[in-house]
């Protein structure tokens, strides 16, 4: 199960996160239940209940909008508002230069922004750099990426909207491959 929150960047993630988890993973969380928030040394956000990590989490900002993502599985959203021009394309991977060149894209963005979904989804973000994280393949809403630090490759689930100015991807099912 997957919820998105969306909100001001101003108001506080914590909070909000405190206040639906009851409600929305009543399984997982009640109202007596102690409720855990931190990021992790590489920053990603961490939930616990009672001890366990049974909550995952990803948060993405781009000009003061706030997106929180909560599931029962590894997740990662990300929210871009520029449009990536191709001019660009030599700071991806090589694996994403062929990617970009056989499907003639037209902007960067859309890979960008999985890109890095992908990244928060497996805890890495790209604290180790821009090619830390790098996609292999995408088709019919499956995304397969290569966690370039670790050496390991993995397969998942993607979405991506267009919201007036704003690209947005969420990356999700994350299974190792």
């Amino acid at each position: 199960m997957i919820y998105i929150l969306i909100e001001d960047y101003n108001h506080d993630s914590e909070k909000t996160i405190f206040e639906v988890l009851p409600h929305i993973f009543p399984n997982y969380c009640t109202k007596s239940s102690k409720i855990c928030y931190f990021k992790n040394t590489l920053g990603s956000p961490k939930i616990y209940i009672d001890g366990h990590e049974s909550i995952k989490c990803s948060i993405s900002h781009k000009n003061g909008i706030k997106i929180i993502v909560l599931s029962d599985t590894e997740i990662g959203v990300d929210i871009e508002s520029k449009k990536i021009d191709t001019k660009l394309s030599h700071l991806f991977h090589t694996k994403e230069q062929k990617i970009i060149e056989d499907q003639n894209l037209s902007s960067l963005t859309p890979l960008w922004s999985l890109k890095e979904a992908a990244a928060k989804a497996i805890d890495l973000g790209f604290t180790f750099g821009i090619n830390s994280v790098y996609i292999n393949a995408i088709d019919d809403l499956v995304i397969q990426f290569t966690d370039s630090v670790n050496k390991k490759k993995y397969v998942g689930s993607y979405y991506l909207w267009y919201v007036n100015k704003f690209t947005i991807a969420l990356v999700y099912a994350i299974k190792r491959r």
